[in-house]
Parts: C-alpha cells; sequence; structure tokens
C-alpha cells in the first residue's frame, strides 16, 4: 500500500541533498505557491531515499499525512531539542507562519506544527540519540550518517490545497461496499422469502377457515385430512442473514469483545487496559444487530493518545452509504461521508468540538442524525431513508481506544 502511495508522493517530495554536510533548505511542493520555511542554523542535510522519507512520515505521523502534495526535509545537528524550539519559536512567526500544535513531548520526540495560508508545516524532533535511535534509524530508514548524542529534525511541509488520492480508504471503501452489497442482497432474499410466506400463510389460513366449515357437515375424519392438508403446505421460518442484538446492550471490553459483535476485519481487535483498540498499523472493523436498527442510541468513551493529527481515527457506520469520521485532531472535530459513485465524499463537517478524549452519543432516529460530545452539540442533519442497518464501528491504528460502550432505544 505504502510503496502504491509513494507513487503518487515522489513527484512532490525533494530530497533535501543528497551529501552530508550540505546546506539544508525546504522548497515548496511543486505547483504550490512561494513560501519562506526558516530552518535552525546549523542543519545538516541527512541522506535519504525517498521511499524512506515516506516511511518516516507514515510512521510518525500516520499514513494520512501523505495525502497532500508535500516536501519532507530529514536534518541531523548537534543542538538539543530546546534549543532548536527556540529558534523556530522566534523564526517562523516573522515569516506569517502561525502556530496550530505547541510544542509537546511524546515518548522520545518532540512535535509541533505551524500554519500558513493553504501550507502546513510539521515538525518532529528526535534529540540526543541513544545508541538504540541509531540502530533504529538504520535498519527502519536506511539512515548511515547519525551519530550518537546529535538530534534528528524531520520537517513535513503540506500544501493542504493539493490533496492526493487515498488508496487505502478507496480499498477498504470498495471492501465494504462488497460486503454491503452482499448483505443487502440477503436482506432482500430474506424480504421476498418472508413475503412469500406471508402470502402462503395467509392461504393456509383461508384453506383452515374453509376446512372448518366443511367439518361442520363432514366427518371428523374428513375434517382431519383438511387440517393435515393445511398443515403441509405451511412454510417453516426463514432466519435473518443477521441476527438481532437485545437492547440494552452494553460492552466494557474489560474480558475482551462480546459475542454478539461480528468481526469483520481480518485484523482482530486489541484489548488494551480494558478498551478496545487496534494493533499498530492495523484496522479493526466490527459489525453488530441487523436491518432492525432504526431508531436507537450509542454511546461510548474515546481517547487519542498518540501523534498530533494524523495516527488515530474511528468510524462509525450507520448505513452501508453512510458514516461518520471522528480523527485524532483537536480543531477538526469528525466529519460525514456518503458513498456514492463508488467512493466515499465528504458531505459535512461538524460544528468543531472535537477533543483528544471524551464522551461520545449518537443518536439515530429514522433518517434524522445528532452527535454529542461530552454533551455539547456537534452535528445535526438529516440524510436518506429510515431504513436500518447493522451498526458498524471502524478503529484505526494503536493510539485510537474506544470504551464503555451502550446502545439502547
Amino acid at each position: 500500500m505504502l510503496k502504491r502511495m509513494v507513487g503518487l508522493f515522489l513527484i512532490t517530495v525533494f530530497l533535501m541533498g543528497c551529501m552530508v554536510g550540505g546546506a539544508a533548505s525546504i522548497q515548496p511542493p511543486e505547483g504550490g505557491q512561494k513560501v519562506d520555511v526558516p530552518l535552525y542554523d546549523g542543519a545538516k542535510n541527512v541522506s535519504m531515499a525517498a521511499d524512506d522519507q515516506a516511511a518516516m512520515v507514515a510512521e510518525l505521523l500516520g499514513r494520512k499525512a501523505l495525502l497532500y502534495a508535500s516536501t519532507i526535509s530529514v536534518t541531523k545537528t548537534e543542538k538539543m531539542g530546546d534549543e532548536i524550539q527556540s529558534e523556530w519559536n522566534e523564526k517562523l512567526p516573522k515569516e506569517k507562519w502561525r502556530l496550530k500544535q505547541d510544542w509537546v513531548r511524546i515518548e522520545r520526540y518532540w512535535l509541533s506544527s505551524w500554519r500558513n495560508g493553504d501550507y502546513e508545516l510539521t515538525a518532529v524532533i528526535l534529540d540526543g540519540m541513544t545508541s538504540e535511535d541509531v540502530s533504529d534509524m538504520q535498519r527502519m530508514y536506511g539512515i548511515e550518517d547519525v551519530e550518537l548524542g546529535e538530534s534528528l529534525v524531520l520537517v513535513l511541509l503540506q500544501d493542504t490545497h493539493q490533496p492526493l488520492p487515498d488508496l487505502t480508504a478507496t480499498a477498504e471503501a470498495a471492501g465494504w461496499s462488497a460486503s454491503a452489497t452482499a448483505q443487502s442482497d440477503e436482506r432482500a432474499a430474506t424480504a421476498t422469502a418472508r413475503a412469500a410466506e406471508y402470502e402462503a400463510t395467509q392461504i393456509s389460513k383461508e384453506a383452515a377457515q374453509t376446512a372448518m366449515v366443511i367439518s361442520a357437515t363432514q366427518s371428523v375424519q374428513e375434517t382431519q385430512v383438511s387440517a393435515a392438508a393445511t398443515a403441509a403446505v405451511t412454510p417453516t421460518a426463514t432466519p435473518d442473514p443477521y441476527p438481532s442484538v437485545a437492547l440494552p446492550f452494553t460492552d466494557s471490553f474489560d474480558q475482551g469483545v462480546r459475542p454478539e459483535w461480528r468481526i469483520l476485519s481480518k485484523d482482530q481487535p486489541a484489548i488494551v487496559n480494558g478498551r478496545l483498540s487496534a494493533a499498530k498499523g492495523q484496522t479493526v472493523v466490527l459489525s453488530i444487530g441487523n436491518g432492525d436498527l432504526t431508531n436507537y442510541t450509542v454511546e461510548f468513551d474515546y481517547e487519542f493518545s498518540g501523534w498530533y493529527s494524523y495516527s488515530g481515527k474511528f468510524t462509525v457506520f450507520f448505513t452501508p452509504t453512510l458514516k461518520y469520521e471522528v480523527f485524532a485532531d483537536n480543531h477538526n472535530g469528525g466529519r460525514w461521508y456518503e458513498f456514492v459513485e463508488k467512493e466515499w465524499k465528504s458531505i459535512l463537517d461538524d460544528n468543531g468540538v472535537g477533543k483528544l478524549q471524551g464522551h461520545m452519543r449518537m443518536d439515530r432516529a429514522g433518517n434524522q442524525y445528532t452527535i454529542l460530545i461530552d454533551g455539547q452539540l456537534a452535528s445535526t442533519f438529516k440524510y436518506g431513508d429510515a431504513g436500518g442497518a447493522p451498526l458498524t464501528l471502524e478503529i484505526e491504528h494503536a493510539d485510537t481506544a474506544l470504551d464503555n460502550l451502550t446502545l439502547k432505544e
């Protein structure tokens, strides 16, 4: 998947000098407007292949960081993180860059992001590299020219006005669409069978009524024969393709996922500290209920605990063609999508009350949908018809966790 994305990404990635020790610089992506990006003093380029740069961005910031035309700069220095931060905090505002996410320490890394018009700049600093860090950089990204005690600095410059195709999401959507189509076909077949059953039952009722009239004038034996004939034409019930779920339904995930869940993904759910999550780099999809789910409320706690705004995401599918995505972004919040023309298309953003952790409540009343985060209205609108569908959850990346889920009428 990453290799295919890199094919599109290569046209916008500039290698920041192949010779170590050259003066570091960073240029905007091809086709973008001119913008000045000051680097810290004394930055020295690190030799890396373009696909290794893209792999580092995907690992540190998540694959969604690769969805815009971008330029990557990887440099090294003997300075420590606090000194680099001080320089950038002074230089960037002078070049009209505005702080979007202040410096935050996550495990071994410092991270911050800035904005300037259509551009977003994300900086990641690994300072005071240990022998383990040096070894990891060599084995994972082919970096041979960093030394113990140096700092490694990654800069990602994105042009948000130039989005790139999300090949992974397209593949996921195609898989979901195929699954949804199969579910729809099964439900249609079930509905047809139920209609036939109803018609046959009505006929059998009429036959039974006729038999009762006849029995008044005929012998007991003839009446028994008529009743047996009536029973013979009564069809057996056709089971639902998916079982209904008894409401209210709760799952604390303390002992894993309850058996009512259907796991649709090849990746299995990960239970971390009694919370539902996914293993690193994996996507988990679970579904519950069937077409009887039309009017309900689902509530749960959620938390994004990892890299700033790219690594974590969860999605709630209300129908095969309507979903609500929540990203680990403390200002964008959630977004509604519909599946049309074989792809997911954005149709509505919420009110921007997204948080890195909180309590989410989602109400569905037929075709009316309402989202609340910590009791604050995030979104409400009408969409499609009132037909029911299973409730499906998708969790992407280990930095996303859900807990204390309740599904009720």
